[in-house]
């Protein structure tokens, strides 16, 4: 599933942030926000 990202581990990562958001532990815009400055396929952005 794309999000964000075309490489399927940054958006399952995403994703996984995104699932804490029901139970107070995410924020989905500031996962989105976050998410938009990384870089695809660089995983020290």
């Amino acid at each position: 599933m794309k999000l964000i990202f075309e490489d399927h581990t940054f958006s399952f990562e995403l994703l996984r942030a995104l699932s804490y958001a029901p139970y107070g532990g995410a924020d989905i815009g500031e996962c989105l926000s976050t998410a938009y400055r990384i870089e695809e396929g660089n995983f020290e952005s």
